[in-house]
């Protein structure tokens, strides 16, 4: 393979870092979107009732 038919096949290192750093930033928003749904959990069992958290409990891990 010649020189010139391998740089257009090979990306380039300055394409290779734009692809890590868009992988990094959706990496970013799913651990910001994680860090979220746990708060919502937290906040959502601190405000419930017991009876309430007992039904999603069975809800969740269904019948036995």
């Amino acid at each position: 393979m010649s020189v010139a038919a391998w740089r257009l096949t090979t990306p380039s290192l300055q394409e290779e870092l734009t692809l890590l750093r868009q992988i990094v930033a959706d990496l970013g928003q799913l651990r910001d979107t994680r860090m979220a749904a746990v708060e919502t959990v937290h906040l959502v069992r601190a405000m419930a009732k017991p009876e309430q958290i007992a039904i999603a409990e069975k809800r969740l891990i269904g019948p036995s």
